[in-house]
């Protein structure tokens, strides 16, 4: 099926999904798969992946946030949202930070998949959301960005930029700056 994440890289393995809901762990040198995962449903996946700890994770137009094991591809859990999960997970210590179609940053657990905090946006987000060790910002399709503390999850400041459209693309944070 066709592929519209973007791959990522983990110890020598290509790390996508594809558009009819499969996830492939591929060798960089030589391309054969190393393993697979069936999310079961059809629906694809746009996310791209991320990972921590042995784990990779990604989020499904079927509206999870999956989480694997990155040796073997065995699902370690996954946890569901209420609309397609567009946006790549953000890893922000032991946790990961989503963002999606429902309108909500969720910051999940990487060892148990349990939600630890939920913010409303009031919008749709299609972009990851950025860490920088104090706080995510999060890009909004509805042309705002959030800016939310870490890791209480209270909403610290948002910002519409003139001329705003929808944001697809995350954020990039260096020092003071949010780009």
């Amino acid at each position: 099926a066709g592929v519209k994440a973007s791959p990522c890289l983990m110890d020598g393995r290509v790390l996508v999904g594809d558009a009819s809901g499969v996830f492939y762990a591929v060798g960089a040198d030589k391309g054969e798969v190393v393993w697979r995962f069936d999310t079961g449903t059809d629906q694809e996946i746009i996310s791209s992946a991320n990972f921590a700890d042995g784990r990779v994770l990604f989020g499904s137009y079927d509206g999870h946030l999956y989480c694997l094991s990155a040796g073997d591809g065995k699902l370690e859990w996954k946890y569901k949202t209420e609309a397609q999960v567009h946006c790549s997970p953000c890893i922000a210590g032991d946790a990961a930070a989503i963002a999606g179609c429902d309108g909500f940053l969720r910051v999940i657990g990487l060892a148990d998949g349990k939600e630890r905090h939920k913010v409303e946006l009031h919008t749709s987000v299609a972009a990851g959301p950025a860490f920088d060790g104090q706080r995510l910002y999060v890009p909004t399709l509805g042309g705002k960005v959030f800016c939310v503390g870490w890791p209480g999850g209270r909403d610290v400041w948002k910002v519409a930029p003139a001329g705003r459209g929808s944001f697809y693309a995350g954020a990039a944070v260096q020092g003071d700056r949010v780009i």
